[in-house]
């Protein structure tokens, strides 16, 4: 019987798939970090609007209103990030899988 991953070395599309869902979530993850130290930053300053970037690129807009925050995303910059997070680590990952089985061969 197969082992999980040894289905992966032989199924391509699925190891692709998950290597891009697996982009995504860990995007997911950088975003919260970075959206939830934007707005301990934006708590503990005098600032009423606070930009958190990524890479370069907005990604959260937050603006003090009140006695709260409301915050906006910049949908389509996250999307982007997202996409690219998802594609470098699935070349990321066929690389190595490449050099493990080259090197075995």
């Amino acid at each position: 019987m197969l082992t999980f991953i040894q289905k992966l070395r032989l199924n391509m599309p699925l190891r692709i798939a998950l290597t891009l869902a697996c982009g995504i979530a860990i995007s997911a993850v950088v975003f919260f970090v970075l959206i939830s130290i934007g707005y301990a930053h934006i708590s503990t300053s005098s600032d009423d609007v606070y930009q958190v970037f990524c890479c370069g690129l907005p990604i959260y807009n937050i603006r003090a209103v009140g006695d709260g925050f409301l915050g906006e995303s910049v949908d389509a910059n996250m999307s982007i990030l997202g996409a690219s997070f998802s594609f470098l680590l699935s070349i990321l990952v066929e690389a190595l899988l490449g050099f493990v089985t080259h090197k075995n061969m």
